[in-house]
C-alpha cells in the first residue's frame, strides 16, 4: 500500500510539474485585430483535439470549430455581432483559455488583461483505481460526484482548496458496468468522465 501511495505521489509531482510548466503566459495563442470588425487566431497546439467557440458574456455559444493538428490560424469576421463584450474559449485535453474582445461600432478591442487558463481536471484509470488531480494556481475547490449506470450517486467529496489537489479511488468492489465520475470547479465548470469496470 506504501508503494501505491509513492507511486501516486510521484505521478501527482510530475503531472503538478508539467502543468506548471504550461502555458500561462498564452506564447502560443495570438489573437489581434487589424483595425476592422475581424479578429485573427493563430495557435500552436499542443494539446490534443481543441474545440474553438466564440461565446457571448452569458455563455451562448455563437460558433464552434473542432482542429486537430499542431497549427491553427483564422481570420473572423465579426461584422454581424452587435456591440458587447464576447470570448474566444479554446478547449483542448487538459486546459481551457479564454481570450476576451469586445466589439464597439467597426472596431474590435482585445481585452489582453482579462485572458484567462483554467486546467482541468486529469482523470486516469489503472486497474481497480481512479486517480484525479486538478492543478490550480487560484486555489479553488473541487467537487466530485460518482454515479452508477441507474444516476444513483455513490461517492461525493470535495478536494481541498490547494494549488495541486488529488484524490485516488479504489472500485475494486463495485460490479462491472458503466459508471460516471462528475468534477465541478468553483466556476461551476463540469467535467464528466465515463468509466467502465
Amino acid at each position: 500500500m506504501k508503494n501505491l501511495f509513492k507511486k501516486s505521489a510521484i505521478v501527482l509531482l510530475m503531472l503538478t510539474a508539467n502543468l506548471a510548466s504550461a502555458n500561462v503566459n498564452f506564447e502560443n495563442i495570438k489573437i489581434f485585430s487589424e483595425n476592422t470588425k475581424s479578429l485573427n487566431l493563430e495557435l500552436i497546439n499542443n494539446d490534443g483535439g481543441l474545440d474553438v467557440y466564440i461565446k457571448d458574456i452569458y455563455g451562448v455559444e455563437l460558433y464552434k470549430q473542432q482542429f486537430n493538428g499542431k497549427q491553427f490560424s483564422k481570420k473572423f469576421d465579426l461584422t454581424l455581432l452587435p456591440d458587447g463584450n464576447y470570448f474566444f474559449e479554446i478547449e483542448g485535453q487538459t486546459k481551457i483559455s479564454l481570450l476576451p474582445f469586445k466589439v464597439s461600432g467597426l472596431k474590435v478591442e482585445v481585452l489582453e488583461m482579462k485572458k484567462e487558463l483554467i486546467h482541468k481536471p486529469i482523470v486516469r484509470i489503472q486497474n481497480d483505481l481512479i486517480f484525479i488531480s486538478k492543478f490550480s494556481p487560484g486555489k479553488e475547490l473541487l467537487k466530485i460526484a460518482f454515479y452508477d449506470a441507474d444516476d444513483n450517486l455513490l461517492l461525493e467529496e470535495k478536494l481541498s482548496n490547494n494549488i495541486m489537489a488529488g484524490k485516488v479511488f479504489n472500485i475494486s468492489k463495485l460490479t462491472s458496468g458503466e459508471y460516471r465520475l462528475i468534477a465541478k470547479d468553483s466556476d461551476n465548470r463540469t467535467y464528466v468522465h465515463k468509466i467502465v469496470k
